[in-house]
């Protein structure tokens, strides 16, 4: 396939750039400009195409070809959204570089000129600094000017060129159409959003914020105090983000307004939470109002720009340290939660004449614990689709035959010990969520934290080979931290390499300068040290096998619709689940391919026992089993 490589120049000024709006506001603006592109097709030089020529170059490319850009998320939505323009692969070099170097150079900080800069290369110039409220008659109006402005999209361009050839030969073949798929779902959106009833929640938001946090009834010192901040979390069950000290090398809590896990906490499913984080951080607005005040401003941009309120899906290819996905655009679509209100995923709609079908792989996480860990008797339990697991552990911690009809409470109870205890939960931290968990369910019970403990015991005692399994990965973080340990330690289809865990997927997760100190063992990511443990590391393995299942099976289910002369692609994803928008009269047979290829085991764990679950309607908010 011809590779194109592409680095676009838009227009943009003081009051109008990426700083002060989002970037549907900035490519939908009236005043967007294209100025021009950088290209290089595969190993040949680069050349400079002007504003009127970008898009004709690009609509008379006849053969497959693969669109190549430093931040496609971006500039792939420009050329679909400002010129209908679909490249037939796109390719994301900030996404490649954050999968494979970003644990050293951060998440974060994968920009081109950062990226560069990691790799030795030319490095960007700073031409870009004088183009503020240059347009593109003013740019071919001033000779010198045009000439630096080309040789700094060119030098743009081969720079992409560089890190896609150096990083390419490490990075799956297969996480490519993955990485295309993720990008798609904001260049072809597929999903509505209704208006009206986001603007009355968004005035719901409004009411109840003044009341919130005088409810919490704490006082100003208590945001303020490190330790009184970090019982706030405890309290509801969240560890209080950690590390590194640069002036006194200990382990300290990481509340700054830098601190990445700190500001992931904005966007948790507790609203309470959501409010105590924005005051200590000074906020005037918490997560779920400003996410409103989004969803409804890309529905007025959609909808005076293509006469609809389309949704596009921003998300970012292995954005977190597992490879899955997260949120972009400060749209944090993989944490819809439905604690409190379903009003968010309610407005999200699909078209006249079809439904979102969302498929869910059940249960995958404490599946996966159970295979890795060898755990047979929770895995024949599994294996029979006519078990109920839950009420088969309720029996076994409560003395008597439980069912869901009879003892809904009980299983309740049963269902969280099962999903929860998985990574090594304690009996305080299972208090705090069966707490929350019943009050979200709105059952009406009191839990001790002797009860708590009788059942992480029960636990651990009916599934022993599961916390083996934890101390066996606390075994393997040792071996990691001795350069002399000669073996490659399987972790069922997993092998660690170094410091590294070798994924089936071909990506790895990566543990840089393991270091135990006073008991406690951390690596280095980016410039941040975090906390890594037995039960730790089995999370952070089996959440990203889960989502390598669920990846691959969605490009199955794509793949066989094709066949069958259907257009059905991932439309949303979150976590475990999969959603589509699919006509109505296709629904049965999408529903059937989604759900066979869902439980299908994977090359790399085929004696597996999966299970899926398909859910349909005309909104997020509003699916029924199907």
């Amino acid at each position: 396939m011809r590779r194109i490589f592409l680095d676009f120049e838009t227009f943009y000024s003081k009051t109008y750039t990426l700083r002060t709006v989002t970037p549907l506001q900035y490519i939908l603006d009236k005043r967007f400009e294209m100025l021009g592109c950088g290209v290089a097709e595969d190993n040949a030089p680069p050349f400079f195409l002007p504003q009127e020529k970008v898009i004709s170059y690009l609509e008379n490319i006849t053969e497959p070809y693969a669109a190549i850009s430093h931040n496609a998320l971006f500039d792939m939505t420009i050329l679909a959204w400002r010129y209908g323009i679909h490249p037939p692969l796109m390719v994301d070099t900030m996404s490649m570089s954050r999968a494979l170097i970003g644990h050293v150079t951060k998440q974060s900080r994968v920009s081109l000129e950062k990226v560069l800069e990691y790799f030795g290369l030319e490095a960007k110039l700073t031409t870009i600094k004088d183009m503020e409220g240059v347009n593109f008659q003013m740019l071919t109006s001033n000779r010198d000017l045009l000439m630096m402005f080309v040789t700094y999209t060119l030098r743009d361009v081969r720079g992409c060129r560089e890190i896609y050839n150096l990083l390419i030969d490490n990075f799956p073949a297969s996480e490519l159409r993955v990485m295309d798929r993720v990008i798609r779902m904001t260049t072809m959106p597929q999903l509505l959003l209704d208006e009206l009833n986001l603007r009355i929640y968004y005035g719901d938001i409004m009411r109840a914020k003044r009341k919130l946090l005088d409810v919490l009834g704490y006082d100003r010192a208590k945001y303020m105090s490190n330790d009184q901040f970090a019982d706030l979390l405890r309290q509801r069950g969240i560890d209080p983000p950690m590390k590194m000290s640069a002036r006194t090398h200990k382990m300290t809590y990481a509340f700054a307004r830098t601190d990445e896990d700190f500001l992931k906490l904005q966007e948790h499913p507790d609203e309470e939470v959501q409010a105590l984080v924005a005051a200590r951080l000074g906020l005037k607005s918490t997560i779920e109002e400003t996410r409103t005040e989004r969803f409804i401003h890309m529905a007025e941009l959609t909808a005076s720009s293509y006469g609809a309120t389309w949704m596009p899906v921003p998300l970012k290819y292995s954005g977190a340290h597992t490879h899955r996905l997260s949120g972009d655009w400060k749209l944090n679509m993989q944490n819809l939660s439905t604690r409190k209100t379903n009003v968010l995923r309610s407005a999200i709609r699909a078209p006249h004449g079809c439904v979102i079908l969302d498929v869910d792989a059940s249960q995958i996480e404490a599946r996966l614990v159970a295979w890795l860990a060898g755990q047979q008797n929770l895995l024949e339990q599994f294996s029979d689709p006519l078990n109920d697991v839950y009420a088969w552990f309720g029996s076994q911690i409560y003395g008597y035959p439980i069912t869901k009809k009879t003892h809904p409470i009980e299983r309740f109870n049963s269902k969280t010990i099962v999903l929860g205890l998985g990574f090594g939960m304690s009996a305080a931290k299972l208090l705090v969520k069966l707490t929350f968990d019943a009050l979200e369910a709105g059952i009406n019970t009191v839990y001790t934290i002797e009860q708590c403990q009788a059942w992480v015991d029960a636990y651990r005692t009916l599934f022993p080979w599961i916390p083996y399994l934890w101390k066996r990965c606390g075994w393997i973080l040792e071996a990691m931290m001795d350069p002399t340990w000669p073996e490659q330690d399987p972790i069922g289809p997993c092998v660690t390499e170094g410091q590294t865990i070798l994924l089936p997927s071909g990506l790895r997760l990566y543990y840089n300068d393991l270091q135990t100190v006073e008991g406690n063992t951390t690596y280095l990511y980016g410039s941040m040290r975090r906390y890594i443990y037995g039960a730790k590391l089995t999370e952070n393995i089996v959440q990203a096998l889960d989502w390598i299942h669920v990846i691959e099976a969605n490009m199955r289910i794509e793949d066989r619709c094709a066949r069958q002369g259907l257009d059905i692609r991932l439309a949303l994803q979150v976590h475990d689940a999969n959603a589509y928008v699919v006509p109505l009269d296709c629904l049965q047979l999408v529903k059937e391919i989604a759900l066979e290829e869902m439980c299908r085991s994977p090359k790399w764990a085929p004696d597996i026992p999966l299970a899926a679950e398909a859910k349909y309607g005309q909104s997020y908010g509003g699916l029924e089993k199907c």
